[in-house]
């Protein structure tokens, strides 16, 4: 769901309502599809719900990405967002509950998962006018510094 024409309420209704969403391409059919079996797997709890907002919220933010003056901070709260949530609902397919610590990780964990997925997407994301920490980096040798960084924040996170 990372098309930018994408409503919000279509990805609020395929997540949450996946029988009464209409696919109009054959991507949003396969996503469908895959939705379906989650929502049907899925943990019927408040913070799932909860999480699952969010992480619509954070999608719907990330259109924010074509903004051209649109501040560093603020998409790599995007990409930290999207990233973390997605792993966040994920997590929650475990039966055991999450302390504070385990959620700060793998909101971290998945902040960075998601910048790694935008340094492979760098082409896409250039051609489509979406700009991101990669698409926006100076040079390579301070994209792998700010990477390395927060790769070692999870680290630093578990010593806690």
């Amino acid at each position: 769901f990372d098309n930018q024409t994408l409503k919000h309420e279509n990805i609020q209704s395929a997540l949450f309502d996946p029988t009464n969403f209409s696919p109009t391409h054959k991507m949003e059919s396969l996503s469908l599809t895959l939705l379906q079996r989650l929502h049907a797997l899925a943990p019927k709890t408040v913070e799932w719900q909860t999480i699952a907002h969010q992480l619509t919220e954070a999608q719907a933010e990330s259109c924010k990405q074509t903004v051209l003056n649109l501040p560093l901070a603020e998409l790599n709260q995007i990409m930290f967002k999207k990233g973390g949530y997605a792993l966040w609902m994920t997590r929650l397919f475990l039966d055991h509950p999450m302390s504070d610590a385990e959620s700060k990780v793998v909101m971290q964990m998945g902040g960075a998962i998601q910048f790694m997925d935008d340094i492979l997407d760098i082409r896409e994301d250039l051609n489509a006018g979406i700009r991101t920490l990669v698409t926006e980096s100076i040079d390579i040798q301070s994209l792998m510094n700010d990477y390395h960084n927060e790769i070692q924040k999870i680290f630093d996170l578990r010593a806690r």
